[in-house]
């Protein structure tokens, strides 16, 4: 057994493809093998598959080894539940049964998790698991209580997770990532960074200049430490890396560790390069001070979009961030499960409650629907055509808005889509110039109270693409953007001034 097992092992190591005639073979010898023995041979392979990205193979064996295990429930049981959540609950998920929704996966996921957990109770694996499966659900609550639960488990104190003397095993600083970036999607930002800066700033001066790419989980925090400094505003904090120095640390790791953590981490990565680009752009923009702030603040609130404007000054006042990262229009529905929409609602009930009397409020969402939400629910069957998979979100944009600003106090102004800037994209463009079209159409054709358009017509000098002196990143806009949005809304008062005269 044990030597079909590794022979199984060195083929899926070396890249080569399994026959199902090998796989049959394995787990014939198992089973004859049977018990906790050859449950565990089957284990150990379906793990490898697992960590060669194999899904499919690795969930079928790893339902062999829980059935050949049932009598047992041995150590390999444990694994294979994790395990088996851990593939439904990403996004390959998706390939393992197609009749699932993402919400029956997710549900048989968390089942899976507890199994492994009625076990043993302490195993970190499944309870961390379980955690972030909570938070992407948009259980944030239960989410943030089974990170805090894990601490003991891993020799954290549960009260001073910044102990100097913490241990900093990869277990211990993937929960001091997940757990911050539970208490982000909170809007708990200043204690997210709490919770954060001292294992980051401690991983800053422990790695080589050129990163290290066995030690991902310390790339992970010092991403996840620069877009917490950025959402604070914290460039010129006392005892910590300067703004500067940590905006561009990532410039310095070797191509191996950038393809690394670009792979295993792609939207930290991605927010470290636009925050980057913001910050090395900010002397060819008219907005360029990211640290004097105003008393009077304007909160921006969406996706990444929401950044390009954070930090600068508008109307006599400071605009501060609020990020829902990979918010997309369609998760602003009533009924949507998702950790954005949570997060949202999070930042909501916060900005009801702050003191910030004008109760007016920037909001951006929308990109990420054009680049790739509209075309996928076209291409899936959920609308006929483009336009009418627009139309249809936009109504939904704007309608959650309306409810949302009644029951928030909130006065919105909604931004139109940048276009994109690569001219490649040319059906992309075209869905970005529907949608700000809808939004004329839906904003202007009837009256939204406490809702206008901040229509930047001006970002595009052909009416598809944008300009090249607006591009941040190749997606978002730099901070040139707000003189634009500077103008619009002073044309836009400057209007109402007229109409009103009429």
């Amino acid at each position: 057994m044990n030597t079909t097992a590794a022979a199984t092992i060195h083929r899926i190591q070396s890249g080569h493809t399994i026959s199902t005639q090998s796989i049959q073979k394995l787990k014939t010898t198992c089973q004859q093998v049977g018990g906790a023995a050859g449950a565990w041979a089957l284990c150990v392979v379906a793990s490898k598959c697992y960590l060669a990205n194999k899904y499919q193979l690795a969930f079928d064996l790893f339902s062999c080894t829980l059935e050949l295990d049932s009598q047992h429930r041995s150590q390999a049981s444990k694994i294979a539940w994790t395990y088996s959540g851990d593939v439904l609950g990403s996004a390959a998920g998706k390939t393992i049964n197609l009749n699932w929704s993402q919400l029956e996966r997710w549900s048989i996921a968390q089942d899976y998790y507890n199994c492994a957990l009625a076990m043993d109770a302490r195993f970190v694996d499944a309870k961390s698991s379980l955690a972030e499966l909570l938070r992407k659900r948009g259980d944030l609550d239960a989410a943030l209580l089974e990170f805090q639960s894990i601490y003991s488990c891993v020799g954290l104190a549960t009260t001073s997770p910044t102990s100097p003397t913490s241990p900093t095993s990869s277990d211990s600083l993937d929960l001091i990532f997940n757990h911050a970036q539970c208490l982000e999607s909170m809007w708990r930002y200043e204690e997210s960074l709490l919770v954060l800066v001292q294992h980051a700033e401690r991983a800053i001066h422990q790695l080589p200049s050129v990163g290290d790419a066995t030690r991902v989980a310390e790339h992970a925090l010092i991403l996840l430490y620069i877009k917490l400094r950025f959402l604070c505003g914290q460039f010129n904090e006392k005892g910590t890396t300067s703004w500067t120095a940590l905006v561009t640390l990532s410039q310095k790791w070797s191509t191996t560790v950038a393809n690394t953590i670009r792979h295993k981490l792609p939207t930290h990565w991605a927010y470290a390069f636009f925050l980057r680009q913001l910050w090395m752009l900010r002397n060819n923009s008219s907005n360029g001070s990211l640290d004097e702030r105003l008393p009077r603040w304007i909160p921006i609130v969406g996706d990444s979009h929401c950044l390009s404007m954070a930090w600068a000054r508008i109307s006599n006042a400071t605009i501060v961030p609020f990020v829902a990262t990979g918010l997309k229009a369609w998760h602003m529905r009533k009924d949507c499960q998702f950790v954005t929409a949570s997060n949202l609602k999070c930042i909501f009930k916060h900005l009801a409650a702050a003191d910030n009397a004008t109760k007016e409020c920037f909001f951006c969402v929308g990109e990420i629907d054009c680049r790739e939400g509209i075309a996928n629910a076209v291409k899936k069957g959920k609308y006929a055509t483009v336009e009418e998979a627009v139309k249809s979100t936009v109504c939904l944009v704007l309608d959650r808005l309306v409810c949302i600003s009644v029951e928030y106090g909130l006065t919105f102004h909604l931004l139109s889509v940048p276009p994109p800037v690569d001219r490649c994209q040319i059906e992309r463009a075209r869905v970005v110039q529907l949608w700000n079209k809808e939004l004329r159409c839906q904003i202007c054709g009837e009256i939204k109270e406490h809702l206008r358009l901040v229509d930047v017509e001006h970002v595009s000098a052909d009416g598809m693409f944008l300009k090249k002196h607006l591009n941040a990143d190749g997606t978002h806009v730099n901070r040139n953007i707000v003189s634009l949005v500077a103008e619009v809304l002073e044309g836009g008062v400057e209007r109402r001034r007229v109409e009103l005269e009429k």
